[in-house]
């Protein structure tokens, strides 16, 4: 599950605010193959 992804994200960040929409973040994708958990790249935020 390597990658990336765009989710929506309550932190506040300016640059990714202008260049995917607001409160959109980018997140590493991680976890095991069981539990695959997202983590956003600017507050560190986990959502599952």
């Amino acid at each position: 599950m390597a990658g990336t992804t765009v989710q929506r994200c309550t932190c506040k960040h300016e640059y990714q605010d202008k260049k995917y929409g607001k409160q959109l973040r980018v997140f590493n994708k991680s976890g095991s193959s069981k539990v695959k958990v997202i983590r956003c790249t600017v507050c560190g935020a986990e959502h599952k």
